[in-house]
């Protein structure tokens, strides 16, 4: 397995600080917090989802950025949506809890990720032929030496 990288690992935590703590301050957990109106949270949680996604990506930064900005605007608002519809049954809440909401609202994101790399291609398109000619004739050892002289 090859190791992550720097952006790679930077990625996550800028997506958790500025996409799942505006979710929480939004939602009425961190009330303190809430010095911005909800659509400024919401500008934040887009900004952050983008600029974590594209971190994540090395591959297609634009196409994940893209899709960050848009998975961190629906991530909060399910969060919101969640917290809201989980407060009608109990006052308790646990905290893994909070990580479902956040897949939900990532849905979207990573479906235009995958249409996104599916149409401009990318590592997962075939790679392109190694020799332009598309007739190459095949080569035959027949005993020949096939060391490499000076």
């Amino acid at each position: 397995m090859a190791s992550e990288t720097l952006r790679e690992k930077s990625g996550p935590v800028v997506l958790g600080l500025f996409v799942m703590v505006p979710g929480l301050i939004v939602s009425g957990f961190m009330s303190e917090w809430d010095v911005l109106p909800w659509w400024g949270w919401m500008l934040v949680s887009m900004a952050g989802g983008g600029v974590g996604a594209a971190l994540m990506d090395e591959d297609h930064p634009i196409i994940g950025g893209v899709a960050g900005v848009v998975g961190g605007g629906t991530a909060l608002v399910a969060t919101v949506a969640y917290v809201m519809l989980r407060a009608e049954l109990s006052d308790t809440f646990f905290s893994l809890e909070f990580v479902v909401p956040l897949l939900v609202g990532a849905l979207p994101a990573l479906a235009i990720r995958w249409v996104g790399v599916r149409l401009l291609g990318g590592p997962t398109a075939p790679p392109p032929p190694l020799h332009p000619s598309s007739e190459l004739e095949p080569l035959e050892a027949g005993g020949e030496d096939l060391t490499l002289r000076e």
